[in-house]
């Protein structure tokens, strides 16, 4: 067997001498660090600067080392892999890797790349790999014991953790679950592993879980569900149970890791908000029922009022009338409802409306006053008592208005007023005609007094 070339785990005579070099440096060291207080300050110095010269060639004779060890490594796997390659005739290539023994007793690994002869013989390479096999032990070492201490941190973790940790194989074999789920199923971990994990749910979530569970592993699929687990004592809670996969480099399933959650508290606030927002639901609509009743009464008394009735919001937007505004006006009241006094009246008409429902909002208090509109008919005045809409918070939105036509009213307290006014010209004239008569009266008394005759009216006559 032909022996292999120099390999970076043997000594080159360079390599040697260098290592010679280091031996006596480190011989003659202790002597002199042995009692540093005999030498000189110069001494120190100079040993000092010595020192730091060999270690800048060291570092550069290391370098050197290493480049050449790379040199012939490279060189190394040209020629295995040339020698690999080649067409030789009379066997096939074989790579084996061995432990051997050495003459003085001590084992080493080695590589054992070669062909049988045609002849019967066996011609190969040997390589020693010691080293390589020491790596690769040590990093699958290293690999066990990180691996080893990730599992110990995720126990640590998940026995600390409030919720039930659990993990399967990729086909949904179960293989750990935490203390949680011991103590709350009472199940041990023999009862629990494999499919055994399904036993505590409940036998109307049984199925859903075990179908949602295959789904997820077929698919490679996220895992959630909601679903009731058996406790110990024999009662059922309600439990968030999800799980994620865990993947390979080329995307492959590892493992699953999952959580259960016990949500039996969320679910009963759920479904006490759910009987809440029934008993609301139900309130509101008794109250909408009520207050639609209340409206139509409020609406049936409007419209057997003859006077025109209206309702207007804030903004003077009309909320509802009566059946007597709607005739007055010609509009019904959904057709009016959302518009305001500037569609129905010319613009200063609609602004002293305006203004007069504003002074009921501002001041919250009622008034009576004199409004006048032109109506198909002609032209009437209303006297309106307009007083403010009141919520149940005292907050104001609106004014009501109920307004009585004082038209006829109207025409005969001016044609009264006439008739005083005339009345009172006559006596003025009657009062004047008297006057002038007993003037008259007295002067021809005083002609009679003049002529010597006696007075022709008395006094009483001149009163």
């Amino acid at each position: 067997m032909k022996q292999p070339p120099d390999t970076p785990d043997s000594e080159t005579p360079q390599a040697a001498a260098l290592r010679q070099q280091a031996e006596r440096a480190l011989e003659a060291a202790p002597v002199a660090a042995a009692d540093p207080t005999a030498l000189s300050h110069a001494t120190i110095e100079k040993v000092f600067h010595e020192l730091q010269v060999h270690q800048i060639e060291l570092e550069a004779q290391n370098e050197e080392l290493r480049r050449a060890q790379e040199q012939l490594a490279a060189s190394q796997a040209r020629y295995f892999d040339l020698y690999d390659l080649a067409p030789v005739a009379g066997g096939t290539i074989t790579r084996n890797e061995w432990r051997f023994r050495r003459k003085d007793g001590s084992e080493f690994w080695g590589e054992v790349v070669g062909r049988q002869l045609p002849e019967g013989g066996f011609q190969g390479i040997l390589r020693d790999i010691t080293e390589r096999k020491r790596s690769e032990e040590a990093l699958r070492l290293r690999a066990e014991e990180a691996l080893r201490m990730s599992e110990e941190e995720f126990r640590s973790l998940a026995e600390a953790m409030p919720q039930i940790v659990w993990a399967t194989r990729p086909d949904g074999w179960n293989v750990y679950f935490n203390q949680q789920w011991v103590d709350y199923t009472g199940m041990t971990m023999e009862e629990s592993y494999g499919h055994g994990w399904n036993t505590p749910f409940h036998p109307d979530d049984k199925q859903r879980a075990w179908e949602a569970w295959q789904r997820a592993t077929q698919n490679n699929d996220a895992y959630s569900l909601e679903c009731r687990l058996r406790r110990a004592d024999g009662t059922y809670h309600w439990w968030l149970v999800r799980g994620v996969p865990m993947l390979g480099a080329n995307g492959e399933i590892l493992k699953w890791f999952g959580t259960c959650t016990d949500i039996e508290e969320i679910k009963q606030a759920e479904a006490a908000l759910r009987e809440a927002n029934d008993l609301l639901e139900q309130r509101v609509a008794e109250r909408t029922a009520a207050l639609r009743k209340s409206q139509q009464l409020l609406q049936d008394v409007m419209d057997g009022s003859p006077s025109p009735i209206s309702l207007k919001d804030s903004d003077g937007r009309y909320l509802t009338i009566n059946t007597s505004l709607e005739k007055m006006l010609g509009m019904a009241r959904e057709e009016l409802k959302g518009r305001t006094d500037y569609d129905v009246a010319p613009q200063g008409v609609a602004d002293e409306w305006r203004a007069h429902d504003r002074q009921v909002m501002e001041t919250g208090r009622a008034i009576q006053i004199e409004e006048a509109a032109d109506l198909p008919d002609g032209h009437h005045i209303f006297l309106a008592n307009k007083f403010p809409l009141v919520d149940a918070n005292g907050h104001i939105y609106g004014v009501g208005a109920i307004s009585h036509d004082i038209t006829e009213r109207k025409i005969a307290e001016d044609a009264l007023r006439e008739s005083h006014e005339e009345l009172a010209r006559f006596n003025r004239f009657m009062v004047g005609r008297e006057l002038r008569m007993i003037e008259l009266k007295r002067e021809i008394n005083a002609l009679c007094v003049l002529a010597g005759e006696p007075p022709r009216y008395q006094v009483e006559d001149l009163k």
